[in-house]
């Protein structure tokens, strides 16, 4: 039917549009029901896609970069990339042989099976046939290996590394009857952790094994190992080029040490690796006492197990060595050995002190050493006797630092000069000598961080091929302008291709570490990548041009406050200076005053003392002695204050006034006289009358000075005149040409008469006669000396 020519689908098939509106109306719903119908049949496609993927068993993989990781279950097809496959957490008892049918499979090269450590795992025959043409590397771990098929490894030509570790429950004699009846030829075969319930055997049947599969590479590390003979392995071409025994404990029986020593000889004749790390075995024990004031020389024979050693190139020997190890004067001549090794790893060894001369072989080739994490204090340079081509040592994690003072420590690296890598990290070293790294100028690394470091105190220009440098972890908090130059010299000199790295020390920002920020900013930074933080008061900032311009600022501000407290500190001591400069002129005043009212007083008579002193002596003493003595005085007394027309000396019994009784005169011119001096001898000593007048003057805080005309012994004194002998000044008469001398001399003896007589007017007799007019005590000797000792200098 002619329209307009439109076609529409209605019914089931095309028909003319029909032009009125009940047949558009149709048209549009059934056009809504396929739109439904389609949408409908594609959310239905991509669930059944969904369950599809949740209950295949690729389920629970995961593919990355080739290798296809599942979880409990193996896949029954591989993506076309796949060559390496590892079981997680397998939970069957066995491999099914039709696991492997898919052709997919053919291309696996690697398969790494970890069981469950509660399923009991077994080894059916074929079991990996399927596999055979690719197969390179097989591991099964399964803690509870029950069993395993004579015929498991059957026609795995290919296969080169087999990896059973941690297969504890595996049964030895089942898996050397299936590697037997096979026709493997490993390059690696690991038994680690596989006998923590029962022993391995290292038996005749365990030898042939190694011997028919050729196997170059024998990991046996945490295992309990009995050597068990009879042995017969003379006919027996082993391959073994690297065996790991680390971890394990040895014993033997059936064989005798002889037999013993030369079954292994010929079992490690091809050895290049070894790793005997953490080992404990009886042939590793040592007499230390070897290492104490001895001289030891080794041949290195080969049928023992030192010279076993010593052929392979490469030997681990950590933590071998449990007792703390302390070696003094003692050498090891090792001259006459043929060592092959090249790299030697003495790690964790509790080597704690080595005053040790080992005498290496002229001829070797020992490139590698490692002494670290033995807590060492001192180690001796001779321990490393022609090691010339030595290329890498590490001796991190000791405790050289008690060391870095001593002589030893700066030539402790100076055979090696051709050193490139040198570890001395966590050594606890706050100094390296200048001349240290002199003959290491091929150093390519130098790791000397975490220590505590404070400065660059070494020689840094020989370093012509460094690449590495760290000083991360010290202690420094700023470089003076000498050390980092010579960090820049080394970026100049290697064009800035080498890491150098000051991370993680307390660096400051202050005034004295401008310049240090400026060049971490300017060029360690961009060179290295690597980004440094400092403290300002107390803050953690970022260095950059910012935090350098606030260091500056603080150098003004020091400055200013320095200036600030400069000025105050003048100000106070010129006002201090001041005060006491007027204070001392006022006293000077005073004094001045005051002796000058004392003289004229003194002069006139008008004081109630009109005697300065009052000589004291014993009434046997030679009268003649008497009037020398008090007339010296008396005329040093006159010149001194000028009054010149009376006696200023009381001379006692010759002043007395007669018919008076004696008491009475002796307390009236006691009184009247400012000073008592005593002339001292053993007659006074036993005088009463004597001590009537010392102790009357002294009741009456008078002023006291001893004259000693002669040695008196303390017992001869009273108690009194000892407590006073003690405590005031003094002074002795001595013969010198038939007549007496005063020491220190009239002069001094009667200024000091007058100045305390001077005292105590000025102070109205209110305050002791012991202490002088300008503070000092009066039980200062004449002569400036101590009043502890006696006048002629004996106790």
């Amino acid at each position: 039917m002619k329209n307009n020519g439109k076609w529409i689908y209605l019914n089931g098939k095309y028909n003319c549009a029909l032009p009125n509106r009940l047949d558009r109306k149709k048209y549009v719903q059934e056009h809504d029901k396929i739109v439904f119908k389609m949408l409908f049949f594609f959310i239905l496609l991509m669930v059944r896609v969904c369950i599809s993927s949740a209950m295949s068993p690729q389920g629970n993989c995961v593919v990355a970069n080739e290798i296809m990781t599942c979880e409990h279950t193996f896949p029954t097809k591989m993506q076309l990339n796949v060559t390496t496959v590892v079981i997680k957490d397998y939970r069957g008892q066995n491999i099914v042989n039709t696991t492997f049918t898919d052709i997919s499979w053919s291309k696996v090269s690697s398969l790494d099976i970890t069981v469950n450590e509660e399923t009991y795992f077994g080894l059916d025959e074929n079991n990996f046939i399927k596999l055979k043409m690719n197969l390179i590397f097989l591991g099964i771990h399964a803690p509870r290996l029950s069993s395993i098929n004579r015929h498991s490894f059957r026609e795995l030509l290919h296969l080169q590394t087999l990896d059973l570790s941690h297969s504890v429950l595996m049964n030895q004699n089942e898996l050397i009857a299936s590697i037997l009846g096979s026709e493997l030829r490993l390059t690696a075969l690991n038994l680690n952790y596989i006998s923590s319930s029962k022993p391995l055997l290292m038996d005749q049947n365990f030898m042939q094994m190694i011997a028919k599969t050729k196997t170059e590479r024998l990991r046996l590390s945490g295992s309990n190992l009995i050597l068990k003979g009879p042995l017969d392995v003379a006919n027996l071409t082993f391959e073994i080029s690297y065996l790991n025994i680390s971890n394990i404990s040895v014993a033997v029986t059936n064989l005798k040490h002889s037999n013993e020593v030369k079954s292994m000889a010929i079992f490690l004749e091809n050895l290049k690796d070894l790793d005997m790390s953490y080992i404990k075995s009886r042939f590793l024990e040592l007499n230390y006492n070897f290492l104490q004031n001895n001289h030891e020389v080794h041949k290195c024979d080969t049928s023992t197990y030192f010279g076993m050693i010593t052929k392979a190139q490469n030997a681990f020997l950590n933590g071998v060595w449990q007792t703390k190890i302390y070696g003094n004067n003692s050498v090891i001549d090792l001259s006459a050995c043929i060592i092959n090794v090249k790299s030697l790893h003495l790690k964790r060894n509790n080597m704690l002190y080595l005053n040790v001369t080992i005498k290496w072989p002229q001829e070797n080739d020992l490139k590698t050493i490692d002494l670290s994490e033995n807590g060492m204090e001192y180690l001796n340079p001779d321990f490393f006797i022609g090691l010339t081509s030595l290329d890498f040592i590490d001796l991190s994690g000791n405790k050289l630092g008690f060391m870095e003072r001593l002589k030893e420590f700066s030539s402790l690296l100076a055979n090696f000069r051709d050193l490139r890598h040198c570890n001395m990290s966590h050594n606890k070293i706050t100094f390296i000598p200048k001349l240290m790294f002199t003959n290491n100028a091929k150093i390519v690394e130098l790791d000397l961080s975490s220590n505590d470091l404070t400065s660059v105190t070494f020689d840094l220009e020989q370093f012509t091929d460094i690449r590495l440098l760290w000083l991360k972890n010290n202690r420094f908090k700023f470089l003076n302008e000498r050390d980092f130059t010579k960090l820049d010299f080394l970026m100049q000199l290697r064009n800035n291709v080498i890491n150098i790295d000051i991370t993680g020390n307390p660096l400051e920002c202050s005034c004295k570490s401008t310049k240090f920020l400026k060049w971490i900013s300017s060029k360690l930074q961009p060179c290295t990548n690597h980004f440094y933080q400092c403290q300002i008061e107390g803050q953690t900032h970022s260095i950059d041009e910012t935090v350098i311009e606030e260091a500056k600022y603080l150098c003004v501000r020091t400055a200013i406050i320095i200036i600030l407290t400069c000025i105050t500190v003048a100000i106070i001591v010129a006002i201090l200076s001041l005060a006491v400069f007027l204070y001392f002129r006022v006293k000077r005043n005073k004094r001045k005053q005051a002796m000058n009212t004392f003289l004229r007083g003194l002069g006139e008579g008008i004081l109630s003392q009109k005697y300065l002193c009052f000589l004291s002596f014993s009434s046997n003493e030679d009268g003649n002695l008497i009037t020398e003595l008090g007339g010296s005085i008396d005329e040093n007394l006159k010149r001194l204050t000028g009054i010149a027309e009376r006696s200023l000396v009381c001379k006692g019994d010759f002043d007395f006034r007669p018919g008076y009784p004696v008491v009475n005169e002796i307390f009236r011119m006691v009184n009247r006289s400012y000073v008592m001096v005593c002339l001292v001898s053993k007659e006074f000593c036993a005088s009463k009358w004597c001590d009537l007048e010392l102790r009357y003057a002294y009741e009456n805080n008078k002023p006291i000075i001893l004259i000693f005309k002669e040695k008196v012994q303390g017992n001869e004194m009273t108690t009194l005149l000892h407590n006073i002998f003690i405590t005031k000044i003094r002074a002795k008469l001595i013969i010198e040409e038939e007549e007496y001398r005063l020491i220190p001399g009239y002069d001094i003896l009667s200024e000091s008469i007058f100045e305390l007589a001077l005292n105590g007017f000025v102070h109205n007799d209110r305050t002791t006669s012991n202490t002088l007019l300008d503070g000092e005590t009066s039980n200062t000797l004449l002569d400036g000396e101590s009043s502890n000792t006696f006048l002629d200098g004996e106790t």
